[in-house]
């Protein structure tokens, strides 16, 4: 069982998108992530996401976007990690493989991921304080 994230949407998260409770703690990340499926909206484009982390630190992802020309639906595999209480991620192929690490808030059952400090090996989308995922979590791998 692992960590599983599914998401669909328009633009960036707002200001009013913010995370309105505090970050939770390792425990709790690791207890509401790892096993589950995360169903919302990610990235800048606010795509598809179904994101599978198993607690051996593997991760399978299902990316989709429906553009107004074109639909992007990509897999991909990268892996997972704890860094104190922030969830880490690193693609193989989308991003170029790069290194993303969240804050993981939970507000009354919405969920949002939002990136920590942004280095030279974050993804293109990082911005510090940026809410990165907003959704809710489903039991179990949902990934298909």
């Amino acid at each position: 069982m692992g960590l599983a994230v599914t998401c669909a949407g328009p633009a960036l998260a707002g200001p009013d998108d913010q995370p309105k409770s505090p970050a939770l703690d390792a425990a709790a990340v690791k207890a509401k992530l790892v096993g589950n499926t995360l169903v919302g909206n990610f990235g800048v484009y606010w795509s598809v996401l179904e994101a599978h982390a198993d607690p051996g630190g593997a991760l399978k992802l299902h990316i989709f976007t429906k553009g107004a020309i074109e639909n992007d639906d990509r897999r991909e595999t990268g892996k997972w990690w704890l860094d104190g209480a922030k969830i880490c991620i690193k693609t193989v192929n989308i991003d170029f493989g790069s290194s993303d690490c969240f804050a993981v808030h939970d507000d009354a059952g919405t969920v949002r991921l939002v990136y920590t400090a942004c280095t030279a090996v974050s993804s293109n989308n990082c911005k510090t304080g940026r809410v990165g995922f907003e959704g809710k979590i489903v039991t179990g791998d949902a990934v298909k």
